[in-house]
């Protein structure tokens, strides 16, 4: 992955810590380009209305943020034609998360009946790989956004994710606390959350992957 961040930016803040310098440069880029990114998040959560659209609606939206740093404008026209690229492959792999999420769900009410030692095995592993898979589907569709293939791009996430084990709890904690903060300001969940947290997500992941 390369930077999405204009060089100069990225040195105004040399001195800092790095999870400062990521989040200070997501504020500035997010300040800067507020009214896109509030259409970007708008548009994000109408396509994703139907659950199983949830995969294309976010690598679109990734490749709207990548065209928004590189050109200053939303390339609309690109963004359609990364959708449609990976409309598969974004259909089945957004879909998992609520899958293996479902599962879960189904074992622990099953426990509440008296359900065995197995429900609860069962449980706890869906619940690891739904939280797994959804962090790991975030580098995953920011490669695919860039116009890598699939495999490559779940190849090239799987290994970050090995690697990285800090830049992945550090993009857990930091996208539950920005979720909970925009919920507590209730429009900011819909208007501002989606397109903030994919820039924070695209600049920390690819920040960890040039180092």
């Amino acid at each position: 992955m390369r930077a999405i961040l204009p060089s100069n930016e990225a040195a105004d803040d040399e001195g800092s810590e790095p999870d400062e310098l990521v989040f200070l440069q997501t504020l500035r880029f997010s300040y800067h380009n507020i009214v896109s990114l509030v259409g970007i998040s708008l548009a994000w959560v109408l396509v994703s209305l139907p659950v199983v659209t949830v995969g294309p609606a976010t690598i679109g939206a990734y490749r709207a943020i990548i065209a928004l740093d590189e050109t200053g404008s939303v390339d609309l026209a690109a963004v359609s034609s990364t959708v449609r690229t990976n409309l598969v492959p974004s259909l089945l792999l957004g879909i998992l998360p609520f899958v293996l999420g479902g599962t879960s769900l189904l074992y622990v009410r099953r426990l509440g009946g008296g359900g065995s030692f197995w429900s609860l095995a069962v449980a706890v592993l869906a619940l690891y790989a739904t939280l797994y898979l959804s962090v790991l589907l975030i580098p995953t569709f920011g490669e695919m956004a860039r116009g890598r293939e699939m495999t490559q791009a779940l190849r090239e996430s799987y290994v970050w994710a090995a690697q990285s084990p800090t830049t992945v709890v550090r993009l857990t904690i930091v996208t539950a606390v920005v979720f909970v903060i925009s919920v507590a300001l209730t429009i900011a969940v819909v208007a501002i959350f989606p397109g903030f947290i994919m820039t924070y997500q695209l600049f920390l992941v690819d920040r960890s992957f040039s180092e």
